[in-house]
């Protein structure tokens, strides 16, 4: 199956831009998209997201949901998974783990944002940015 940016299959399009009624009133700063997911950063550094690889393997979030606990600057997505750069300084990745690429030593996938391990550490990170693989 395939998925647009509206969060939902493609028969869900418009040739205008269509406010998404999850995210009325979000003041977006940043916004991110992969083949499959999307995300979205507000001024109030919160992020919502949705797309394929956010849930069980093969399932949808049709909708934008919002997690609550991750507060970011910047944020990044690849074809099937997201990265953000927290207030803190620390790096946090979600969506599919294949080969390795979600950063945590292992190839397993999360469905909601886990902090990449001290690697990164001492280092304040800014920015996260991905190719089309997330390499």
């Amino acid at each position: 199956t395939r998925f647009n940016g509206f969060g939902g299959h493609l028969n869900n399009t418009s040739p205008v831009p269509t406010l998404l009624p999850a995210l009325k009133g979000v003041t977006a700063v940043s916004i991110a998209a992969g083949h499959y997911m999307s995300v979205v950063l507000s001024h109030e550094s919160r992020i919502w997201c949705w797309g394929r690889s956010l849930v069980k393997s093969g399932d949808v979030q049709e909708t934008p949901r919002e997690m609550p606990e991750l507060r970011a600057i910047e944020v990044a997505c690849s074809p099937g998974h997201m990265l953000a750069a927290a207030l803190d300084g620390t790096v946090y990745s979600w969506g599919n783990g294949d080969f390795g690429r979600l950063g945590l030593a292992n190839t397993d996938s999360k469905m909601d944002p886990t902090e990449v391990g001290s690697c990164l550490a001492p280092c304040l990170v800014l920015a996260v940015a991905m190719g089309t693989h997330g390499r």
